[in-house]
């Protein structure tokens, strides 16, 4: 699943803001509405890739997992 929060907070810079706060929906949702679309579109194709260089044997998933889960346990604890 695509994580719509996380592309909806890429789209507002400062002149989407500004458009926001200052018109009504209906002036700028088509506007709105292709960023949000472009967005989810950079994001899955990120989410494809991701999945394409995961490894595809669980073993290996559950290696890789605990070797980064052991490293934020690691750096979490202060160490390196």
């Amino acid at each position: 699943m695509i994580r719509f929060r996380q592309v909806n907070q890429g789209i507002p810079d400062e002149d989407v803001t500004e458009m926001i706060r200052d018109n009504p929906p209906e002036n700028f949702f088509a506007d709105f509405q292709a960023n949000f679309f472009s967005g989810a579109f950079r994001v899955l194709k990120r989410v494809i890739k991701m999945r394409n260089i995961a490894p595809p044997v669980v073993e290996r998933r559950e290696k890789a997992t605990l070797h980064f889960l052991n490293r934020e346990i690691r750096e979490s604890r202060g160490g390196r």
